[in-house]
C-alpha cells in the first residue's frame, strides 16, 4: 500500500518537474498549482486505486494530467503494473 502523505509529496514534486519543463500546458494556473489531497479508493467491485487531486488546473487538461502521471511512474518510481493512480484536476 502506498503511503498517502508520501504520494502527496511526490505528486507535488511531479508538479514541479512538469511546471519546469519547456512545454507549458493551457488551462493551468502555475502560480497556485498544488496537490491538495490524496485518496485510497476501494469501489463496489473491490477494485483498489489511488487518486491525487490537483488544484488550479482545468478538469479538461488531459495532456497535463498525463504528464504528471508519467512523471510519477517514469521518474519518481511508482510501479505502473501495481500502483493504479488516477490524476484528477480541478479549479
Amino acid at each position: 500500500m502506498i503511503d498517502l502523505k508520501k504520494l502527496k509529496e511526490d505528486t507535488n514534486k511531479a508538479l514541479e518537474i512538469v511546471s519546469g519543463a519547456e512545454e507549458h500546458y493551457e488551462d493551468v494556473n502555475y502560480g497556485d498549482l498544488r496537490c491538495s489531497e490524496t485518496r485510497y479508493i476501494v469501489n463496489d467491485d473491490g477494485e483498489e486505486y489511488y487518486e491525487v487531486i490537483i488544484d488550479e488546473v482545468s478538469p479538461c487538461a488531459y495532456e497535463f494530467r498525463n504528464a504528471v502521471r508519467d512523471v510519477l511512474f517514469d521518474v519518481l518510481g511508482y510501479d505502473i503494473t501495481k500502483d493504479e493512480i488516477e490524476v484528477i484536476t480541478e479549479w
